[in-house]
């Protein structure tokens, strides 16, 4: 897995892409995409546990769908955190 990983940096490299700043792109719409989920879920007066995978998913492609049609404000700040809130 080590040695995975390393070649994809270095491949970064060549495609002139920072892997450090990629990733925290990538955790941030993770997480982002996860803490809909858990809202969505709430708001219903589920919890994750308490779903099957099937309905997550659907959840997850959701959210995918409103972070790609600009439903969202602002998905980070600078440092990958999430600052953005559901539009009414």
């Amino acid at each position: 897995m080590g040695d995975l990983l390393f070649s994809v940096v270095n491949l970064s490299r060549f495609i002139t892409v920072n892997p450090e700043e990629a990733l925290r792109k990538t955790i941030a719409r993770f997480i982002a995409r996860f803490q809909y989920i858990e809202e969505e879920l709430a708001r219903r007066g589920s919890t994750p546990g308490q779903v099957t995978l099937a309905e997550m998913d659907a959840l997850w492609a959701e959210a995918k769908r409103r972070e790609t049609s600009g439903d969202r404000e602002q998905r980070t700040d600078g440092s990958g955190q999430r600052t953005d809130r559901p539009q009414p």
